[in-house]
C-alpha cells in the first residue's frame, strides 16, 4: 500500500473529483485489494491497520468494510477477523434491456441463455422501462455481486452511464454489449462497425450497385445504431456515392422497427431512378424491407437486391434467403467470459469483426 499521507491525499482527491462520499473511495480501493492481492479464505487487514495505512477515520474505514461484506466479498465475525471470501458456487448473468419491440434484441437473448445454460450459469432479464429510475431497477437485482454480474445491451448513452455508476456503486461487474461511448469508463464488447460497414459496401460494390437505399429503421438515439449511421455517411462521402441516398425513420425505442422500413418503402421505390439495392440498419428493417418487395412483386435479387446488417435466426430459411452480417456466438461468448474474469486488469473493451454470410437477397445490377 501507499503511505497514509499520500494515500489519504490520492484517496481524498479522487472522491472529490468524482463526486463520490470519502467512504465510497475507500470502498472501491479496497474491493480492488481483495479482487488483486487476496485468495479466497485469506485474513484481511484488520480495521485499525487500515485506518493507520489511508489515514482515514474508523468510521469511514468501518462503513467500507460493512459494505464489502454485504456485496459478499468479506466475512466479519467479532473477535474473529475479517477474510476474504471469493469462492462462488452460482454465478448468474443478469441483462438490463429497454422495453421495446426487438427481433434483433430476441435473437441476443437468445443466444446467451444458451450460452450460460452449456456454462451452467442462471440467466435473469431486467427490463429498463419510462416509469422507473435505474436506481429502481437496480434494486430489484436478484443477487449479491459475487453471485450476479451484469450485462446492458440497446441502452441509451445517458441510460448506460447511469447504469456503469449505479451498478459500480454497489459492487457489480458490468459489460456494455455492442455500443461505443467515448471516454466510458467499463467493461465493453464492441461491434466493429467501420468493418461492417465496409464488407457491406465492398459486397454491393463487387456486384455493380452504386444506387443504394439506406433505410434507418432503430432509434439513432441507440448508440450502435448511431455508430453504423456514421460509418454509412463517412464511407458515402469518402467514396462520393452520389446514388445513394439515406432514409431515416425518425424511430423511437418502444417503435416496432420492422413496421417503420416496411412503411417507409413507398418512399424508397419512389426515387426515380430506383435504387438497386437496400441496406436497412437491422435485420428487422431486411425482413420488412423482403415482406414489401414481394407483396409488391418485386424480384430479389433480380430486380433489387437486399441486405440485412444482423442475421436473425430463420435468414437463412425464407425465400430469398438474407445476405447478412453476423458477429454471433463470438460477441456474447466474448461478454461472458468478460464477466467472469477477475484478472487484476479486469477494465478492458474488445472489439469482435464481423463476419459476411452471402445468400440469395444479393446479385449483380441488371444491364
Amino acid at each position: 500500500m501507499e503511505t497514509a499521507q499520500n494515500h489519504e491525499k490520492s484517496l481524498e482527491a479522487i472522491s472529490r473529483r468524482m463526486g463520490l462520499p470519502l467512504h465510497e473511495q475507500v470502498r472501491r480501493h479496497l474491493r480492488h485489494l481483495v479482487e488483486t492481492q487476496f485468495k479466497d479464505g485469506d485474513r484481511f487487514f484488520p480495521e485499525r491497520e487500515l485506518i493507520e495505512r489511508l489515514g482515514v477515520s474508523q468510521p469511514t474505514v468501518r462503513r467500507a468494510l460493512n459494505d464489502l461484506a454485504g456485496e459478499g466479498l468479506l466475512d466479519r465475525g467479532v473477535g474473529k477477523g475479517t477474510f476474504v471470501r471469493k469462492s462462488v458456487r452460482n454465478r448468474s448473468v443478469g441483462i438490463f434491456l429497454p422495453m421495446m419491440d426487438s427481433t434483433l434484441q430476441l435473437s441476443l437473448i437468445r443466444n446467451l441463455a444458451g450460452l450460460c445454460a452449456e456454462r451452467d450459469y442462471g440467466f435473469h432479464i431486467y427490463n429498463i422501462r419510462p416509469n422507473r429510475t435505474v436506481k429502481e431497477i437496480c434494486e430489484g437485482l436478484r443477487r449479491s455481486p459475487q453471485e450476479e454480474r451484469i450485462l446492458f445491451f440497446a441502452t441509451s448513452e445517458d441510460s448506460t452511464w447511469e447504469l456503469y455508476y449505479e451498478l459500480d456503486k454497489r459492487g457489480y461487474r458490468s459489460v456494455y454489449l455492442s455500443g461505443d461511448i467515448a471516454g466510458y469508463p467499463g467493461n465493453a464488447v464492441k461491434q466493429d462497425k467501420d468493418g461492417a460497414t465496409l464488407l457491406m459496401m465492398e459486397h454491393l460494390i463487387s456486384l455493380g450497385h452504386t444506387r443504394i437505399a439506406f433505410i434507418v429503421n432503430e432509434p439513432v438515439s441507440l448508440s450502435a445504431i448511431r455508430q453504423r449511421l456514421e460509418a454509412i455517411k463517412a464511407f458515402i462521402k469518402d467514396k462520393q456515392m452520389r446514388e445513394a441516398t439515406i432514409f431515416d425513420c425518425q424511430l423511437q425505442t418502444w417503435d416496432n422497427s420492422f413496421a417503420a422500413a416496411y412503411g417507409k418503402m413507398d418512399e424508397v421505390m419512389a426515387l426515380n431512378p430506383r435504387p438497386t439495392a437496400i441496406c436497412p440498419l437491422s435485420a428487422a428493417g431486411a425482413w420488412g424491407a423482403l415482406r414489401y418487395l414481394t407483396k409488391h412483386n418485386i424480384r430479389v435479387p433480380e430486380q433489387m437486391s437486399l441486405f440485412s446488417f444482423d442475421d436473425l435466426p430463420g435468414s437463412d430459411q425464407i425465400y430469398p434467403s438474407l445476405t447478412a452480417l453476423t458477429y454471433s456466438p463470438e460477441l456474447e461468448r466474448l461478454a461472458l467470459d468478460m464477466l467472469w474474469d477477475d484478472s487484476p486488469s479486469r477494465q478492458s473493451t474488445v472489439i469482435v469483426p464481423p463476419k459476411l454470410i452471402v445468400r440469395e437477397s444479393t446479385g449483380p445490377v441488371l444491364k
